[in-house]
């Protein structure tokens, strides 16, 4: 039964991203597994915490990619009804490229949904990301990059958790 449960968590969280994961994991394949399935393992090992029936996910622990490119780590500026991210602007000619795309996961907790964004490449150094929820939703972000060839990533950083507040 415990371990029913800790699938169930897991494919709860994980298969309306299975997309995401398959790129998130294409770079280094764990036995051959697919994506999803390296996600998974991952996260019934490191991201499951607590005892049967009362199992909860750590975020900080959840990976949603694992590769060979730089990763960089984002920090959190101002956050309204967007959020500014930024991050160090380190290129170089092996695994750290200007055009590397930045893809920002973003969990609502509270909603239990998932929503992206892909608009931004490793030399903007910055991103402004509108939010989407209501007030008191608790969100997760994750960032990963992925190299022009759509096949090289990084592995993903867990951003943060924010709680979005009434607007003012």
């Amino acid at each position: 039964m415990a371990q029913y449960a800790k699938f169930a968590l897991a494919a709860s969280h994980l298969s309306v991203i299975k997309d995401v994961l398959h790129l998130g994991f294409g770079d280094k394949k764990l036995n051959k597994l697919s994506g999803y399935n390296a996600a998974v393992r991952l996260f019934l090992a490191e991201a499951i915490s607590g005892t049967y029936p009362n199992f909860t996910v750590d975020y900080s622990k959840v990976k949603l990619s694992k590769g060979s490119l730089n990763d960089a780590m984002l920090s959190i500026g101002s956050q309204t009804t967007t959020i500014d991210l930024s991050w160090p602007l380190e290129l170089n000619d092996f695994n750290s490229f200007i055009n590397d795309k930045l893809i920002v996961i973003i969990y609502n907790q509270t909603r239990k949904s998932y929503s992206l964004n892909t608009d931004y490449t490793r030399g903007t150094a910055g991103a402004s990301i509108a939010l989407t929820g209501r007030a008191n939703d608790v969100l997760h972000l994750w960032s990963f990059f992925v190299k022009g060839d759509g096949k090289t990533v990084s592995s993903s950083q867990y951003v943060g958790t924010i709680t979005l507040s009434e607007p003012s």
